[in-house]
């Protein structure tokens, strides 16, 4: 293939998880990149390995620089994707105020592999990190945000003021100390005082700084309080709480367990609104954590692990199969105030009292959580003493290059073995829970503990990371309840004799009508109406042409074939009551990830289902997108409403007919460009993520990669296409315009009711972008559809989004 046809196609690199745990591989690709003649790239340490298999990855970096007889160690991120993303990433970056390293590039483009390397403190999403690391910018931000630090009371002195950079997970957080030198401008008194700085992406500050103050009004626990918080950087900071990390929680003698129980106890009672209670409103804006988010981690981490180890696909789809069974079985919980990452770096002991840190996955939830999280971090450290708190272990001098693998607190495999561990644990439990000790549960969130840490070796950069890979599946399928025989939703397809070998087999077999009967589809089943990625397989579905009451019919490909009759879904509890009462009709679907039910009768309403992990999300986007659309008087169709039980909502119907651009004239295309070009030109809201051409041409890539592997050659043509298609935008992208634009995400013509207006539909995935996006989804519809009738009508519309003042 030409370089152009696979200028979209993923690096090497990135189906290679040891080739990105590789430090000489690492070093050879970045030294001849990254060039300073001040010194010498000497070596290349990966700390943290955040990564999507053929996708994309990030990686936190420490750099060696060889200068003379000194050695400079240098913090980095590096970036890696199809080159569309690389270059739209670079020039996101570019948009940065950059602050330069001691030693190397703040910003290096690199082609081969295609990568970006950005130095600390630059960071695209925690645009705050570079104020924060800056001990006079910090000092200034202190003093002008409402904290303790003001002039004419504690001021903090320039000299002797020092910032020290302790964890930096690219994208996502970091954690620095600040050593400040402060003076009391009423008593004449100075003196030094530390606080720890952490820094988020803008939209999380919120959240993170309400998790943070719950957590303060609980007295018992002696959570560090919240100091400052600066909403215009990102990035809120907290006291320093004394002590060092607890250890040998996992004894039995240990003299920390008892006050960590009290503590913990205190807690959960506050958060269920037990004596003592916590004020009105304090967890209102915490997330509510339920079975379903719990078990979604793990599958998340799971279904990573059997993409990057394909060795271990079968033990991670049997856990997964034992999972989702247990979970349908669970007694019901009361949910209170959790700590959601509770470890033994989090439990700092003192001299007479212990404190909880990190708050940044507090929730409101399930206890047993917090309790088998602990149990299992315990089990997997081994006879570990307690391992190094989050505020220390990664300070890096520059003087001489210590390995960071020294610094870190390792999780060695477990030496007295994770039965014991858990077993001096689960008496603790048991005391703290009291009546609402559930022992299914507690065995099920084991599991679930020991899942979620799966890959946490990998994404630590340990070479070893498989050893532990296998460990954690071994004692979650250990501790997980068996699979009971009882009715299912799923129906498991009994493969034919032929049955392919292979996920690629399997793919072209959906294609393939004589030879359907290998994966288990009868006859009837109808045709193959549309397939999707799903997790590291695929998802189709199959429809009646020939009877329009018939339901479709979905498979689920992979490295076992699962057949789903609607209502049955995987995801989607709440469908199949609701449809089993006759009173709806079915509006849309796909498996596992939406519904659409229809109330019979004229003027019935919409009830949208979603899974309960995402529900929420989704809902709060459509408010976002609602009330901007409103402030600008766009608002065409009533405000949704929440539906719990849907775990998605209702919405009331509009009038009109689906647009249809072989029928409709001109007249509805000019309307619908009309109606689109304000949208494009409305604020949109910051809570909305931002999305480029980049991450569409990977979506685009993930589909195309479905066909390509099945075998038919169209989808080698489509990648082909894919890559001369980006040529254009790649060759401008040095010299980028800055677009952030409302964009609907999804907008085809089946989104578009034409009426008395147009309104437009389904706003789930929309987000800050490109404009082109929807003009070209718009396009693309037109086109396939209308053949040559679809140029009058893509004329129409341009001109109507041109009257309106689209560009």
């Amino acid at each position: 293939m030409s370089a152009p046809a696979r200028a979209g196609a993923a690096s090497p690199l990135l189906l290679d998880p040891d080739g990105l745990l590789d430090r000489e591989r690492l070093l050879g690709t970045l030294a001849g990149a990254l060039r300073d003649p001040r010194g010498e790239l000497a070596s290349v340490e990966p700390l943290y390995v955040r990564a999507k298999r053929g996708r994309s990855a990030a990686l936190g970096l420490v750099l060696a620089w060889r200068a003379g007889a000194r050695t400079h160690l240098t913090r980095a991120a590096l970036y890696l994707a199809p080159p569309a993303r690389v270059g739209e990433a670079a020039a996101k970056a570019r948009t940065l105020r950059i602050v330069e390293p001691k030693l190397g590039p703040s910003v290096a483009l690199l082609e081969e592999p295609p990568a970006l390397l950005v130095a600390f403190p630059n960071d695209r999403l925690l645009r705050g990190l570079s104020a924060a690391a800056d001990p006079r910018r910090l000092k200034n931000r202190l003093h002008r945000v409402e904290s303790p630090f003001a002039p004419g009371a504690l001021r903090i002195r320039r000299r002797g003021t020092e910032v020290v950079p302790l964890r930096w997970k690219p994208g996502r957080r970091a954690v620095l100390r600040a050593d400040l030198a402060l003076a009391d401008e009423r008593s004449h008194c100075s003196g030094p005082a530390t606080l720890y700085v952490r820094v988020y992406p803008l939209r999380h500050l919120g959240l993170q700084v309400a998790r943070w103050q719950a957590a303060a009004l609980v007295r018992e626990v002696h959570s560090p309080q919240v100091l400052a918080v600066d909403v215009q950087r990102g990035f809120l900071a907290v006291e320093a709480t004394g002590g060092a990390p607890a250890a040998g929680l996992g004894d039995v003698r240990s003299e920390t367990r008892s006050p960590l129980a009290e503590m913990l106890g205190a807690l959960y009672r506050a958060g269920a609104g037990r004596a003592p209670p916590l004020p009105a409103g304090a967890l209102d804006m915490l997330p509510r954590r339920g079975d379903r988010d719990d078990l979604e981690a793990a599958l998340r981490a799971m279904r990573d692990l059997a993409a990057w180890e394909p060795d271990l696909e079968t033990p991670c789809r049997e856990l997964e199969s034992r999972l989702e069974a247990a979970a349908a079985r669970l007694p019901a919980c009361e949910p209170c105030f959790v700590h959601g990452d509770l470890t033994a770096d989090q439990v700092l002991a003192g001299e007479g009292s212990i404190a909880l840190i990190d708050w940044d996955e507090a929730a409101v939830g399930d206890p047993h959580t917090d309790l088998a999280s602990l149990a299992a971090d315990l089990a997997l450290r081994g006879d570990e003493a307690g391992a190094e708190a989050e505020f220390a272990g990664l300070e890096l001098p520059s003087e001489a290059p210590r390995g960071p693998r020294e610094a870190r607190a390792s999780h060695a495999a477990p030496g007295r073995g994770a039965a014991a561990t858990i077993a001096a644990i689960e008496p603790m439990a048991l005391d703290i829970l009291e009546k609402s000790w559930s022992p299914d549960r507690w065995r099920w969130q084991l599991a679930l503990a020991f899942a979620r840490r799966c890959l946490g070796a990998f994404q630590a950069a340990r070479p070893d990371w498989r050893g532990q890979a296998r460990l954690c599946l071994e004692e979650a399928l250990r501790w997980c309840p068996e699979r009971e025989a009882r009715p299912n939703a799923r129906a498991v397809a009994t493969p034919g004799p032929g049955l392919p070998a292979g996920f690629e087999a399997r793919l072209g077999a959906l294609w393939a009508p004589d030879r359907r009967e290998s994966l288990g589809l009868a006859a009837t089943s109808g045709v193959l109406a549309a397939v999707w990625p799903q997790g590291s397989g695929a998802a189709a579905r199959f429809e009646r042409l020939d009877d329009p009451r018939a339901l479709p019919v979905w498979l689920q490909v992979g490295s076992e074939i699962e057949t789903w009759c609607f209502p049955d879904d995987p995801e989607l509890r709440g469908l199949a009551p609701l449809w089993g009462t006759g009173r709806y009709r079915l509006a849309g679907l796909r498996l596992g990830r939406r519904a659409v039910l229809r109330e019979a009768g004229a003027g019935g309403r919409f009830l949208h289902f979603r899974p309960a992990h995402a529900g929420r999300a989704a809902y709060d986007r459509l408010l976002a997108v609602h009330a901007a659309l409103a402030i600008s008087g766009l608002a065409g169709a009533s405000l949704p409403e929440w539906a719990p039980e849907l775990h998605g909502w209702r919405a009331e119907a509009v009038e009109g007919r689906p647009l249809d651009p072989c029928r409709h004239g001109p007249g509805s295309l000019e309307a619908l460009g009309r109606a689109l070009a304000p949208v494009h030109a409305t604020a949109a809201p910051e809570s909305l993520p931002e999305l480029g051409l980049g991450d569409a041409a990977c979506a685009a890539g993930r589909q195309i990669e479905l066909v390509r592997r099945a075998g038919i050659p169209f989808g080698s043509w489509l990648e082909a296409e894919l890559g001369r298609a980006s040529e254009p935008w790649r060759a401008r992208r040095a010299n980028p315009q800055k677009r952030s634009a409302l964009v609907h995400g999804d907008l085809h013509p089946a989104q578009v009711l034409a009426g008395e207006r147009i309104t437009i539909l389904d706003w789930e995935r929309a987000h800050r972008g490109d404009p082109e996006e929807d003009l070209g989804n718009l396009a693309a519809h037109l086109y396939w559809a209308g053949g040559e009738a679809a140029e009058p009508a893509w004329r129409a519309l341009a001109r109507g989004y041109r009257d309106a003042g689209g560009d």
